[in-house]
């Protein structure tokens, strides 16, 4: 069962990677009416939730950088952003990276 997740995990990974990388980074700080967050918001939320759930789930250190809570978690808002939020290439190192760690 757990591989199965992991696979499906891996999948859904690769099919954000692939439209992430095909959105000009002019788009990621654009907030439509009536949402609260940013393309670069939502890419950033999945990339530390999947690394928070590494850590709980497989006991692995976090891989990405303690500010990213205070950008991405749950309750966080571009409005917000006092830093600046990393950039789309970091953004996508980071979603490639999360493609490699999980156990077989």
């Amino acid at each position: 069962m757990s591989k199965m997740i992991i696979d499906t995990a891996k999948t859904v990974r690769q099919v954000v990677l692939y439209q992430a990388q095909a959105i000009p980074e002019e788009l990621f700080d654009i907030q439509a009416d009536s949402y609260n967050n940013t393309i670069r918001w939502n890419i950033g939320h999945m990339i530390y939730w999947m690394d928070t759930y590494m850590t709980l789930g497989f006991s692995k250190e976090s891989a990405i950088p303690a500010s990213y809570a205070s950008f991405f978690n749950s309750g966080t808002a571009p409005a917000n952003w006092v830093d600046t939020p990393p950039s789309k290439e970091e953004l996508i190192q980071q979603l490639s990276s999360q493609l490699t760690p999980y156990p077989s």
